[in-house]
């Protein structure tokens, strides 16, 4: 099975409709999906401060800035999980935000797994 066919079944990316997004242009797709998973790290340490520190706005704020970024890449998973964690933050439900941060953890090592990241990326 090809890679893209994998991709759309385990619903981690949309990949035909993030290539349109792209101009058909796999390369810069693939390198796109590199700087959002190397991003989301730096997003992940935020909301796990956010989560210990109850801050809901932060949690809000950044749910809301990945799911942008999910969608853009047609990340299904990832934009689903941000959306709900944007919720979670909004309504202070600690116990979601927390569960859907580590669902969106999972689905970042799956990202990396399927897109391998070039050495110089991951710090």
């Amino acid at each position: 099975m090809e890679k893209n066919q994998i991709l759309w079944q385990k619903n981690t990316i949309n990949f035909p409709e993030a290539l349109q997004r792209m101009g058909g242009d796999e390369n810069f797709l693939v390198e796109l999906i590199n700087d959002y998973v190397n991003e989301f790290h730096n997003y992940y340490s935020g909301l796990l401060t956010a989560l210990r520190e109850n801050n809901f706005e932060k949690i809000k704020i950044i749910g809301h800035t990945l799911k942008g970024s999910s969608a853009m890449l047609s990340l299904t998973l990832m934009h689903r999980y941000s959306a709900q964690i944007e919720k979670a933050g909004n309504d202070g439900d600690l116990v979601a935000a927390n569960k859907l941060i580590r669902m969106m953890k999972n689905e970042s090592l799956n990202l990396m797994k399927l897109f391998p990241i070039s050495p110089d990326i991951v710090n």
